[in-house]
């Protein structure tokens, strides 16, 4: 049985506007085939705002966003929305902010109902994954964090429990994105969870421009973390198998993974986008037999083969997340923008495929904004008999 899943992602959004003739304010850009999009914060009864924790001190932490997820999480079938949250690096006494679950009463406004669902749990929050983790037909949540994760068991009733220890997802860290999948197709979704940098408040580099006031360091004064990938070994229960598969990369500085079946076998790929790093490109090598007679799926990384590790000039980039893009010039090609890995749509099966960088076209100008896509992924396959 196919699930359906909601990784966040990130949308960049760049226009370029000329001046209007007559020196007033530039005219907005036309619609692209009719869509307007409006802004209806208010009216439909959000009121999140997000606390990033900023202090003196200048954590990197503070510099991070956060993740969002648009989720059908009471089976009404109309879409809920939460949002994650941050608390301070230091503790300061104040009242802390939790996550928001805001569920949709069908008539274009939402109601805050985090305390009824049980998700009023303060922690410094970042990336948001849902996904059938026990396929009893209730999406559970999956938020990771500086300082440790937090998986959300849903109970079925219109609340949440927390069982990131007895899930075995309780590993602490500085995370960034994360993802649901079923990379070895055994009908039980596993998950990947992407890692930034090893950082702690004690290890906190302190950075100063002008050696007398502190600003916010770049990543490239802390080295890389390994991203993880646990195996669902159902009954609730998942195993690191970050080694065992092939995932393991010290080196990396992830802020977005996008699970996609690269070379169409059947099998679920990784793209990751790294920070001042090489992207990586993590392809499904399917079952394999082991030492111990056992069956085995494994990962080998071939972003630098397949061209999509670093830019156009061979640079690495600040890249955050992974974006699809048809390329007009075939189905072997597919286009990075600004230093954000993509990855083709159409291709004849059995080929390997390559990436190309391209640079903006005198056309086309891009942008940048943080959006959460409110469509749900398809990203399970039947169990194998």
């Amino acid at each position: 049985m196919a699930r359906r899943i909601l990784p966040f992602l990130l949308l960049l959004l760049l226009a370029a506007c000329r001046p209007s003739s007559d020196g007033g304010h530039p005219p907005p850009p036309p619609p692209a085939d009719g869509l307007v999009f409006v802004d209806v914060t208010d009216e439909a009864g959000i009121t999140f705002v997000h606390q990033n924790g900023a202090s003196p001190r200048r954590y990197l932490p503070e510099t991070m966003g956060s993740g969002v997820a648009f989720f059908d999480y009471d089976g009404d079938e109309r879409p809920d929305l939460y949002f994650a949250n941050s608390v301070p690096v230091e503790p300061t006494g104040a009242p802390l902010a939790s996550g928001a679950l805001y569920r949709n009463r069908g008539d274009g406004t939402f109601e805050d109902v985090t305390a009824a669902a049980g998700l009023d749990k303060p922690f410094f929050g970042m990336g948001v994954a849902v996904g059938d983790v026990d396929n009893d037909g209730d999406l559970d949540l999956f938020v990771s964090g500086v300082g440790g994760d937090r998986f959300f068991r849903n109970r079925g009733d219109g609340t949440f429990a927390d069982a990131t220890a007895e899930a075995g997802l309780a590993a602490s860290g500085f995370g960034s994105s994360a993802a649901f999948l079923d990379y070895d197709r055994d009908g039980w979704l596993d998950l990947f969870v992407g890692r930034y940098v090893t950082w702690s408040r004690e290890t906190d580099v302190a950075c100063s421009p002008d050696g007398e006031h502190r600003s916010y360091c770049t990543p490239e004064v802390y080295p890389g973390q390994s991203n993880r990938l646990y195996r669902n070994l159902g009954g609730g229960r998942f195993a690191d198998v970050t080694r065992a598969a092939g995932i393991e990369r010290p080196e990396g500085k992830t802020l977005g993974v996008v699970p996609l079946d690269h070379d169409g076998d059947g099998w679920p790929d990784l793209a990751v986008a790294n920070d001042t790093m090489r992207n990586f490109l993590f392809m499904n090598q399917g079952m394999s037999q082991g030492p111990d007679d056992a069956g085995h799926v494994a990962f080998r990384e071939e972003g630098v083969e397949l061209g999509m590790a670093f830019s156009v000039s061979g640079a690495t980039r600040g890249a955050i997340v992974t974006i699809v893009k048809a390329d007009p010039e075939g189905p072997r090609r597919a286009r990075r923008v600004r230093g954000i890995p993509a990855r083709p749509r159409f291709r004849p099966r059995g080929r390997p495929r390559r990436f190309r960088a391209s640079s903006s076209s005198p056309r086309s100008k891009w942008a940048l904004a943080m959006v959460m896509s409110a469509r749900a992924v398809p990203a399970g396959w039947p169990r194998r008999s």
